[in-house]
């Protein structure tokens, strides 16, 4: 019985650059999943504590005046109804220009409650915490006062 070299040969070739290009796929998806898989995804913290700011000032806290904090508006109830997420805890405080509190409110969990006061960047824990301050101008009243919209946010990121 003989063999066909000269079949084998050529069917090695034809299947080759396909084998080839399916390697190729693959390891592409294998370097995407690895780069997904490794992001550190504290960065994104930064970037939710800005939205998570601008909500608050733009949609939530504001009264019949446009980009003016209501003051009436500053409650924990408001909040809640504003924005939630499991994993993310914070309170505002709005400031006059002598840095005293007007008016202030939070959405926490127990434990966010419990970890907020030590929550410090020095600390390895599962909490990410970050304070982000705004110019603003609120309603005090009739009166349109000039202050400081204080955000702090713990955010479990595990």
């Amino acid at each position: 019985m003989k063999i066909n070299k000269r079949g084998a040969v050529a069917g090695l070739f034809k299947w080759f650059p396909r084998f080839f290009v399916m390697i190729i796929v693959s390891v592409f998806f294998v370097i995407v999943m690895n780069s997904y898989m490794n992001e550190d995804w504290e960065k994104l913290h930064d970037v939710e504590v800005t939205v998570l700011s601008a909500v608050l000032r733009h949609r939530c806290l504001v009264g019949d005046d446009a980009n003016v904090v209501d003051l009436a508006k500053v409650s924990d109830a408001q909040l809640v109804d504003c924005y939630r997420k499991e994993s993310l805890g914070y309170a505002i405080a709005v400031e006059d220009r002598s840095g005293k509190t007007v008016a202030a409110a939070s959405v926490m969990s127990d434990d966010q409650k419990t970890f907020f006061p030590i929550c410090l960047p020095s600390i390895a824990s599962p909490y990410k915490c970050s304070t982000r301050k705004e110019y603003i101008v609120y309603k005090s009243g009739v009166e349109r006062l000039p202050g400081v919209l204080v955000t702090r946010v713990i955010n479990y990121v595990g």
